[in-house]
């Protein structure tokens, strides 16, 4: 982040690593806000040109199926940068997927969308036509009691 003009990196949740976060502070273009209620937190997300979500494979496979950082990112409209569920990302254009701790590949997307509005806004549009046609909770909810209905027997009383 050092080098990269006109690129403010926010970065919001749970710290884990002291020293990490010193180091973070040092960096002009880089703010820790830590844990933020939900309101705050979606509105930084709907206000950021890209959003960023990379998981240690090691871990991410054994712990979350679905991240939701993929889905608020398509419900804010705003680009996801992920090296995860990359069907999802491909699928529904609407983000750049990278290999986890590449950091040239991070730094290009970052560039790639800072310097091209047009694609930055039609991630997002393309993200946010996803979530409101396959991947919002009131279709989900609806397939999860088909899927219920389907397995459990019915009760005979």
């Amino acid at each position: 982040m050092r080098d990269l003009k006109d690129i403010q990196l926010v970065i919001t949740g749970r710290n884990e690593d002291n020293v990490l976060l010193n180091d973070i502070k040092n960096i002009q273009n880089v703010r820790y806000l830590g844990i933020l209620d939900e309101s705050a937190l979606l509105e930084i997300e709907r206000s950021a040109n890209a959003m960023f979500a990379f998981y240690d494979p090691v871990f991410f496979q054994n712990n979350m199926p679905l991240p939701n950082k993929i889905f608020e990112a398509m419900m804010c409209s705003t680009p996801i940068v992920t090296n995860i569920a990359k069907e999802i990302v491909n699928e529904s254009d609407c983000g750049i997927v990278v290999e986890y701790d590449n950091m040239e590949q991070i730094k290009e997307a970052i560039v790639t969308l800072r310097d091209d509005p047009h694609l930055c806004r039609r991630l997002g549009e393309n993200g946010r036509n996803a979530f409101v046609k396959k991947y919002n909770w009131n279709l989900m909810e609806q397939k999860l009691y088909e899927i219920y209905d389907t397995l459990l027997p019915t009760k005979v009383i």
